[in-house]
């Protein structure tokens, strides 16, 4: 099975007590140009892009902030902390910012995993960034409107099929950040419950179902 057939990302982002599931796409390979695989119809944030696929201009019309909201940053303890930025190679592959997300005030999030993960904030809306999920060498983007991300945080989640010639298994995994203040988070898939501390603000859970979550929540 191809790298591109091996992984899916799920098309999410508004964390409103429950995880609004739209779809499941799937992130193409290494020379994938991945600008919003993850985002909300109701964010007007839909269409995953890759190589010369042209992101609709709802996506791209939010002018790029040159800092993250006041409450954003009362709500995230890690957009209290200096900021990271992005790395120019993961910049390059993303190309033009969506959702007036500025690059320079990513946040990395302290996650022990071979991929990478950043807190961007944007125009209205925060994001979380990632490259190297479960292995897979694309970029994706998760976003959601603000006032849903200051209530409940925001998740990216990635889905690998097994793969017999490499010896893997099924396997899940979903990076979040949760508001300041929340001490667990429950993953409810399909009557299965998994539940996962917050450290500082960040959660992740890894397993081997093969279906996103139908809801999150957390205490």
């Amino acid at each position: 099975m191809s790298d591109a057939k091996r992984f899916a990302r799920v098309s999410s982002v508004q964390w409103t007590g429950s995880l609004s599931l739209l779809a499941v796409l799937l992130t193409l390979g290494a020379c994938a140009r991945s600008g919003t695989n993850d985002q909300s119809r109701a964010d007007l944030s839909a269409a995953p892009t890759t190589g010369s696929t042209t992101v609709p201009a709802e996506v791209r019309r939010h002018p790029v902030i040159t800092r993250a909201e006041p409450r954003q940053r009362a709500r995230f303890e890690l957009l209290r902390t200096p900021p990271e930025g992005l790395p120019a190679r993961v910049r390059h592959i993303l190309g033009a910012p969506v959702m007036g997300m500025n690059w320079t005030l990513a946040q990395r999030l302290p996650v022990n995993l071979s991929g990478a993960y950043w807190l961007v904030p944007g125009n209205g809306h925060l994001c979380i960034v990632d490259q190297g999920s479960l292995g897979n060498p694309a970029v994706g983007t998760t976003c959601a409107r603000t006032a849903r991300a200051l209530a409940r945080g925001i998740a990216s989640i990635t889905i690998a099929r097994p793969n017999a010639s490499a010896h893997t298994v099924q396997s899940r995994l979903i990076v979040g950040v949760a508001p300041d203040g929340a001490r667990e988070v429950q993953v409810h898939t399909r009557g299965t419950v998994v539940t996962t501390s917050v450290a500082g603000t960040i959660f992740v859970v890894r397993d081997t179902l093969a279906a996103p979550p139908d809801r999150l929540s957390w205490r």
